[in-house]
């Protein structure tokens, strides 16, 4: 029903920060692939959003923010 219905899909939280990058040396690309497939399956657009949200950055960024250097943040 939802390709149906809809000709683009917007997830909600597979394509935050948070959830796709839960560590500083780990991916997490697993949910944003699978809408991905299923928005191409059925021709649909997909909307990523908020890649940056305030209150769903991994804690790895936000318990070393004081740490930051511009060399880093370039890694």
């Amino acid at each position: 029903m939802l390709a149906r219905e809809f000709s683009i899909l917007t997830p909600e939280n597979a394509m935050k920060m948070g959830p796709m990058r839960p560590t500083r040396d780990t991916f997490f690309w697993d949910d944003a692939d699978e809408l991905v497939n299923f928005a191409e399956k059925h021709a649909m657009q997909i909307h990523g959003h908020a890649l940056v949200w305030h209150i769903q950055q991994p804690k790895w960024i936000t318990d070393d923010e004081k740490q930051w250097t511009r060399e880093s943040l370039m890694r």
